[in-house]
């Protein structure tokens, strides 16, 4: 059981927590506005307007001024019903009036009906297409909110990728790996790359010392929206010249939900490169190829549960004022790198004869015997080594057997002898492409408050 000074601290701590939030929520939330007026077209004032969220139990109240028009800022994302009441006329209720972050929302001209304000209401349902038409705003932005997010598909499931469904961006880096990712290779607008800005519910997430990374990264599952400002967008945005990406997440309502998943791939669903399947060549062990399909591997797990927030003893009515939301993921991927071409001993070469290895040029390679004094050259092969008649080969006398096992650990991946005709000439004879793994661990919790209307 809770002591009553303890319960008081956390009670604290949250609603420090909210305040802190604030200034940063005001970068990331909405804006609605409206007139009233009656059926001849005459302003009214006075008349009490209120917003709602149903879903986090918010009410807020407004009043129109003498034009009859009303606003409401600081608005967070979600779903909204505003209701109109005016004695002697009926209460007008307008519902699904959708708020993304940043949006600067209208409701329009709003005509009260003369008839009794109890029993008799108007209810409408706002427009989805209208509500597209930017009347408080120029601004140019694309909204993916959580249903949408829900059912794509993001490859890697990093929530960068989904700037390429944005009109006017340009990405040519790929996101497939999940985590605090770079920023330097999106382009909006044909602006630079790395002059954008990114904030997670309002507060900036780019690390300002290279303008290319993240501090954080968080899992697509507690992300709530996603949207981009492309252009023309509010002087309140003017860190960057380039887009604004906005993450804002998800948070607890007065229900209890939760959710687990479990996300898996595998390189066995996928099919070979292109240049895998054309440098083929074979191993030095019959019938296996030494260029199979590089492990590629996702495996990402986690859950996540939000709701109201009760204290014991104090704040009995926090079930309608806090909420939180809790996200937990775990992540540990294999990620192919960059093929790479290298040089690893032949079979000959590890049984110690260099009698046909050559340079990268093409030139022969002379090899000295230490014990012998004089030149060992294309022109004087007084000092190389010899065994019998053959020229650059080390007699087995003279090698150590710890070496030759160190070579044949190499020479187990030779695939292609040194041919000055093949592929890579003298060069290289072996194709390797490692696979990386990301482990990571992200945690996140969000909480919220209605202090007052």
């Amino acid at each position: 059981m809770f002591s009553r000074t303890f319960a008081k601290r956390i009670a604290l701590f949250f609603i420090l927590t909210c305040l802190f939030a604030v200034s940063a929520w005001a970068q990331s939330t909405g804006y609605l506005s409206g007139t009233v007026q009656d059926a001849q077209g005459a302003a009214m004032a006075g008349v009490k307007v209120t917003v709602a969220d149903p879903a986090r139990n918010l009410q807020i109240d407004a009043v129109t001024n003498s034009d009859g028009t009303f606003t409401f800022t600081n608005l967070q994302p979600s779903t909204y019903t505003v209701t109109v009441e005016a004695k002697n006329f009926k209460k007008y209720i307008q519902t699904g009036i959708v708020i993304n972050a940043s949006d600067r929302q209208s409701t329009g001209t709003i005509k009260l009906e003369v008839g009794a304000l109890t029993g008799e209401t108007v209810q409408v349902i706002a427009d989805a297409a209208q509500l597209q038409i930017k009347t408080e705003s120029g601004e140019q932005s694309t909204a993916i909110n959580n249903q949408q997010l829900q059912n794509l598909a993001v490859n890697g499931r990093n929530y960068l990728d989904l700037l390429k469904l944005t009109p006017g961006v340009v990405v040519t880096t790929g996101f497939a790996t999940s985590g605090p990712g770079g920023l330097g290779n999106i382009n909006v607008n044909g602006g630079r790359g790395g002059k954008n800005n990114l904030t997670i519910d309002g507060t900036t997430n780019v690390d300002t010392g290279s303008n290319g990374t993240q501090h954080i990264a968080l899992s697509l599952d507690n992300i709530a929206e996603f949207k981009v400002l492309t252009s023309n967008y509010q002087a309140e945005y003017g860190r960057s010249a380039g887009g604004e990406i906005q993450i804002i997440t998800k948070s607890g309502t007065s229900q209890f939900h939760g959710t687990g998943y479990y996300f898996h791939r595998h390189e066995q669903f996928n099919a070979n490169s292109f240049f895998n399947n054309a440098n083929g060549f074979r191993s030095n062990l019959p019938g296996v190829l030494n260029n199979p399909r590089n492990f590629y591997r996702y495996n990402q797990q986690g859950y996540n549960i939000g709701g109201p927030v009760y204290l014991p003893k104090i704040m009995e009515k926090t079930k309608d004022k806090l909420f939180f939301f809790w996200s937990q993921e775990w992540q540990q991927q294999l990620v192919p790198q960059a093929a790479r071409n290298s040089r690893v001993p032949t079979a000959a070469e590890a049984a110690g004869d260099f009698s046909n290895t050559f340079d990268g040029n093409g030139a022969k390679i002379y090899i000295k015997d230490p014990l012998l004094t004089g030149a060992c050259s294309a022109t004087d092969q007084t000092a190389c080594f010899r065994d019998g008649a053959t020229l650059n080969k080390i007699p087995a006398a003279r090698i150590n057997p710890n070496g030759t096992k160190i070579l044949n650990l190499f020479r187990r991946f030779d695939n292609l002898p040194l041919n000055p005709t093949g592929i890579n000439g003298y060069r290289y004879n072996h194709d390797s492409q490692q696979s990386v793994s990301y482990p990571r661990s992200e945690n996140s919790i969000r909480l919220d408050y209605n202090m007052s209307e």
